[in-house]
């Protein structure tokens, strides 16, 4: 089970995003762009370190960490250089349970064309 062990700020560039996402193609990131400017990020994003990358693996919050990216790379904006995260350890079955956390957040969103649910 996937247990909370830290909280930080991390910078983009030791995020990858996870093998098990199931969203495969990106989506419009305008409004989620503009209320990160607006109101700031709402909720961290969720990672996992990933021994063999050497990096942490974004398991929730692809679409939270692509707007930083986006912010980030669209001129000054070092504020955006780090996205915080709640960063889990994630114990038993682990491919299946990162599987299962990634398709529990996007279930609820529009959005999810139907051969990336069918790929689950």
């Amino acid at each position: 089970m996937a247990k909370v062990i830290d909280w930080k700020k991390i910078p983009l560039t030791q995020l990858a995003i996870g093998k098990n996402q199931v969203r495969k193609k990106a989506t419009d990131l305008t409004e989620l762009v503009n209320s990160i400017q607006k109101v700031g990020l709402l909720q961290p994003i969720m990672v996992h370190w990933d021994e063999d990358a050497n990096k942490y693996e974004v398991i929730l919050g692809q679409r939270r960490f692509h707007a930083y990216r986006q912010l980030w790379s669209d001129g000054d904006n070092s504020e955006y250089e780090s996205i915080m995260a709640s960063v889990v350890d994630v114990t038993g079955d682990d491919e299946l349970e990162l599987k299962i956390l990634s398709l529990t957040e996007n279930i609820a969103r529009e959005g999810l064309s139907e051969p990336d649910a069918v790929d689950v």
